[in-house]
């Protein structure tokens, strides 16, 4: 089983997943005193996971418009992520996509950073 983010497979997991966000905080101070920390949001299990996005034989052109193209179009979207351990998966806020063309000569490679976000709704304006 691989890694599905939205409609797309990748052809490889992730190299590195990074979980937690910490809580949004605001300090009330208080003159000689300790602040007062007021939690404006949770702390969540956010991922940022970084990888690898090479297919044997692909073009820049194939990667493109199997995997990067689609990633990209997932940012400000929702989507169902499912991974083989099912540790990560679930419905998560798309918050960014990048990808960085590393190719070197025939070798046709991207690296790349998805940050995903657990978020109680999303309102587009």
């Amino acid at each position: 089983m691989a890694w599905v983010i939205g409609s797309v497979t990748l052809p490889y997991g992730p190299v590195r997943v990074d979980i937690g966000k910490p809580p949004k905080v605001e300090d009330f101070e208080l003159d000689g005193d300790e602040p007062i920390v007021n939690v404006v949001a949770p702390a969540t299990n956010d991922l940022k996971l970084k990888g690898t996005i090479r297919v044997k034989g692909s073009s820049k052109g194939t990667i493109n418009t199997t995997y990067i193209a689609p990633l990209l179009a997932m940012r400000g979207t929702s989507v169902a992520i499912t991974d083989p351990s099912s540790v990560y998966s679930g419905t998560y806020f798309v918050a960014d996509f990048k990808a960085t063309d590393v190719s070197q000569g025939a070798l046709v490679r991207f690296e790349f950073e998805l940050t995903l976000r657990v978020v109680t709704s999303v309102n587009v304006l």
